[in-house]
C-alpha cells in the first residue's frame, strides 16, 4: 500500500523538522520552504494532507490557503494551519478561507498523530 503523502509548507526550520521527525517513519513527507514554490510542488506531489505555516517571509500562508482552495488539484485536500497566532480572529480567518484544522506551535507528537488519524484517506470527511 502506498504511503500517505504529506506536504509541509513553511520557512520555520524548527517546526518543519519537528513535524518531519514525527511523521517520516509512517508517511511520505515532503517539505517546501518557500511559499511561491508550493502550488507547483503540490500539483506535482498530489499530497493527501498539507500542513501550512501562516507566517512566512515570501508569501503569507493565508494567501497560499486561498490558492489551494481555488486549485482543482488541491481543493479537497485537507489543509492544516500551523502557527504561533492563537487569537480568535486568526482562527476564524483560517476557517473562512477553508482551513480544515488549526494547530498552534509548538507541534507535539500527540497533536500531529490526532490530525493524521482524523484525515486518513479512508476517513469520511466532516
Amino acid at each position: 500500500m502506498e504511503k500517505v503523502r504529506v506536504l509541509i509548507v513553511g520557512d520555520d526550520p524548527v517546526c518543519s523538522s519537528q513535524l518531519l521527525a514525527i511523521l517520516a517513519d509512517d508517511y511520505h513527507v515532503t517539505t517546501v520552504n518557500y511559499g511561491n514554490d508550493v502550488i507547483a510542488m503540490s500539483n506535482l506531489l498530489r499530497p493527501n494532507i498539507i500542513f501550512l505555516d501562516v507566517m512566512m517571509s515570501e508569501i503569507n500562508g493565508y494567501e497560499i490557503l486561498k490558492r489551494f482552495k481555488h486549485n482543482l488539484l488541491t481543493l479537497d485536500t485537507p489543509v492544516i494551519i500551523i502557527t504561533a497566532l492563537t487569537g480568535m480572529p486568526d482562527i476564524k480567518l483560517a476557517q473562512q478561507l477553508g482551513a480544515d484544522g488549526y494547530l498552534c506551535k509548538p507541534i507535539t507528537l500527540r497533536t500531529a498523530v490526532e490530525i493524521m488519524d482524523k484525515y486518513q484517506p479512508w476517513h469520511p470527511r466532516r
